[in-house]
């Protein structure tokens, strides 16, 4: 809070034995002021440790959660919900969700600007779903979507999952698929079922959809589609993401990018308009 202008001084340090020595100090105060809470989300894919007491984790949890923003991070990863039961023939489920994670991430002080969007995932749900129905999806990612009765289970989810995060009060960005490819894991989904994912979360009232797509093709084929069916893109700051981000705030989505953080000279380092905000915005995602 100084006023702008040219300070000068002197630092003195006094020896234990011997005559004291005087430093010249010279600062110039600019006459700007750094934002407290920057409008921006900063973090990290981060699992809570599994702590057998409750009491213990839930104390662990909100230690590393400080430590995150005492370094300048704005957003956490949050989870999404357990399925408990499903009921094939009205099209429900029972789905829990946990309020902790949200609750220390408040508490911390994530989320404390609408553009501060915490990570939540829906992939874990809808194969939680699918092994309900018997469908071999960890065997055989994206089987689940010939299931006939799948889809309407799905919707249940997202709707529930919707109306959770309304009622949470964080600025939340809900990821369709990780890292989407042709030959999946089970965690990843082929580029056709990514997008119907996506169209499936919107239908569901799911808000701030985001995928993470490696680069701009994969297995030769074009994921630039991708573009379309969410709401936030965050790939990877290199040549093989051009496309994607060049499309990305064309299409006024929101551009972020991940694993830069590591070694900018290498993966390159881009600053891009995102959406139709108007402002220049850096997306980091940095892993443990």
């Amino acid at each position: 809070d100084a006023p702008a202008g040219g300070y000068t001084g002197t630092l003195t340090f006094t020896r234990e034995n011997g005559a004291a020595t005087s430093l010249p100090l010279k600062l110039k105060v600019y006459p700007l002021k750094l934002e407290e809470i920057l409008p921006l989300p900063f973090g990290m894919y981060y699992s809570p440790p599994n702590v057998p007491d409750p009491a213990q984790r839930k104390r662990v949890i909100a230690e590393q959660l400080a430590f995150m923003r005492e370094v300048g991070f704005s957003a956490t990863t949050l989870g999404s919900g357990r399925i408990k039961d499903i009921k094939e023939k009205q099209g429900t489920i029972d789905v829990e969700f946990d309020k902790t994670m949200w609750e220390l991430a408040r508490a911390a002080g994530f989320g404390r600007h609408p553009a501060q969007l915490q990570m939540a995932t829906s992939l874990g749900c809808a194969r939680a779903i699918a092994r309900r129905l018997e469908i071999r999806v960890d065997q055989n990612p994206g089987s689940e979507m010939e299931h006939p009765g799948y889809k309407p289970l799905y919707l249940d989810f997202a709707r529930k999952f919707a109306a959770f995060i309304k009622d949470q009060g964080l600025p939340v960005a809900v990821e369709i698929v990780d890292e989407p490819r042709e030959v999946p894991n089970p965690w990843n989904r082929n580029l056709v079922h990514t997008n119907l994912y996506g169209d499936w979360l919107k239908e569901a009232g799911v808000q701030n959809t985001f995928v993470t797509p490696m680069g701009d093709t994969q297995s030769g084929k074009d994921y630039t589609s991708l573009v379309d069916h969410a709401d936030i893109v965050s790939t990877h700051a290199g040549k093989g993401s051009e496309k994607l981000m060049r499309m990305t705030p064309e299409k006024k989505k929101t551009l972020w990018l991940y694993n830069t953080g590591m070694d900018r000279l290498s993966w390159g380092f881009y600053n891009w308009r995102v959406g139709s905000t108007g402002r220049w915005e850096w997306h980091f995602c940095f892993y443990e």
